[in-house]
C-alpha cells in the first residue's frame, strides 16, 4: 500500500536456512561447489522465490523477478556493480523483486543476504522509506515491548543489545539491524513491522511498529520512490 515505485528483496527463510545447516556454511555463507551440492541448494531458493512472485502477481503487482547476479558482485564483499536493470524496471512502471540468492565468484560461491542487498539498494535507490518486514510486530526492546519510534543516534546502544545469531548467514536480527544503521546513516527512514503493518502510515501517525528516522544532514530522497 505504499505509494511511487518499488523495489523488493526477499529473504529464502526456511528454503536457505536448512540447506545452510545441513551444509555448515551459515557462518560465513561461503560455499564449495566442488564439495556441497549447490545446484540442489539452488533450486530450493529458485522454488520459494517462484513461490512469492507467484503471490505477488496474484495481488496484482506487476512484480519481475530481477536475478542478483545481474546487479550484484559477491566477491568477499557484496557489492552493488549495476543499478541500471532496476531502473529500467522501475521505468517501466514494474516492481523488481530480488531474492536471496548463491552467487558464484571464482571457483567459489556465496550466499548472499537479503538484508545486506536491501542497504545496497536503498543506498543506490535512495528511496523515501526502507521498510523490513519481520515475523514480529517491529525491533523488540526489553521485555518483548515493541519499539516505536527510535532515533537514528540511539541505534549502536541497541545493536549492542542483541545477540548475534550463528544459525543464519546474515546474523539474524543483529545483522539486519547493522544493515539498518547503515541505511539510516545516508538519511533514509526505515520501518521495521509484520505484514499486517500500515506501512503507508506517516511517522507521527498509525504505524504500529518501528519507525527509525534516518539522519537528519543526509536527508534526501529519489520523488519516484
Amino acid at each position: 500500500n505504499l505509494k511511487g515505485g518499488k523495489i523488493i528483496v526477499h529473504g529464502t527463510g526456511f528454503f536457505g536456512k536448512k540447506p545452510a545447516k545441513d551444509h555448515d556454511y551459515h557462518r560465513d555463507g561461503v560455499i564449495d561447489p566442488l564439495s556441497m551440492p549447490v545446484e540442489k541448494i539452488r533450486l530450493a531458493l529458485l522454488k520459494a522465490h517462484c513461490v512469492f512472485l507467484e503471490f505477488l502477481v496474484k495481488k496484482g503487482l506487476r512484480a519481475v523477478s530481477l536475478d542478483p547476479a545481474s546487479i550484484f558482485s559477491p566477491g568477499k564483499k557484496l557489492a552493488l556493480k549495476d543499478f541500471s536493470p532496476v531502473k529500467r524496471l522501475l521505468a517501466l512502471g514494474i516492481v523488481p523483486v530480488v531474492r536471496g540468492d548463491v552467487l558464484f565468484f571464482g571457483r567459489s560461491a556465496r550466499a548472499v543476504s537479503s538484508d545486506e542487498m536491501a542497504q545496497l539498494l536503498s543506498l543506490a535507490a535512495f528511496p523515501e522509506r526502507t521498510v523490513f518486514i519481520t515475523n514480529t510486530k517491529g525491533l523488540l526492546g526489553p521485555g518483548g515491548k515493541t519499539l516505536g519510534k527510535a532515533l537514528n543516534s540511539r541505534l549502536p546502544a541497541v545493536i549492542a543489545g542483541i545477540r548475534p545469531s550463528s544459525g543464519d548467514v546474515s546474523g539474524g536480527m543483529r545483522g539486519k539491524m547493522l544493515q539498518v544503521k547503515k541505511i539510516s546513516d545516508a538519511g533514509i527512514d526505515v520501518l521495521i513491522g509484520n505484514a499486517f503493518s500500515d506501512f503507508s502510515a506517516p511517522a507521527g501517525g498509525t504505524f504500529e511498529g518501528t519507525f527509525i528516522y534516518g539522519k537528519k544532514k543526509n536527508k534526501r530522497h529519489n520523488p519516484g520512490l
